[in-house]
């Protein structure tokens, strides 16, 4: 009888944990007007702060072409605005409005509340451990490595 790799294991119960969590986040963002790709871009944005197309392009993976679409889609609704750098004249950033930029720190926040419920039956030691595996996991998959 063949057993099956742990690792095919591990990866279902990722993708049983994550997949639905993700869903349920995306659907809930869905009735607000934002997609995934303006998910990316939001998330990016309000992390990172202002940030030229090149350096958004490459932290939410998008094309040019899309990611110009996109972006002017965001500015006509009043979302992000762009300006020009204070150190560079030629460089043009992108960046939230303040109004946007309180929604979605709201917002998170919120999403924040739902995900420590999910995780309220984890012990301390438990929510350490599975942090710092998350955490390996993700420098792994930034750094293109693989097992």
């Amino acid at each position: 009888m063949k057993h099956a790799d742990p690792s095919d294991t591990d990866l279902v119960l990722l993708l049983e944990i994550f997949g639905p969590l993700y869903r349920e986040h995306v659907s809930s963002l869905l009735p607000k007007g934002i997609s995934p790709a303006r998910l990316r871009i939001l998330a990016a944005l309000s992390e990172a702060g202002p940030l030229n197309m090149s350096e958004l392009r490459h932290k939410t993976g998008g094309s040019a072409q899309n990611l110009t679409g996109l972006i002017d889609a965001l500015e006509r609704e009043g979302t992000v605005q762009r300006r020009t750098s204070d150190r560079d004249r030629r460089v043009v950033l992108i960046e939230l409005t303040r109004a946007r930029k309180d929604e979605i720190l709201k917002d998170r926040d919120q999403h924040r509340d739902e995900v420590a419920k999910l995780f309220s039956n984890l012990s301390k030691t438990e929510k350490i451990a599975f942090k710092s595996s998350l955490s390996k996991l993700n420098q792994q998959l930034e750094s293109g490595r693989r097992p």
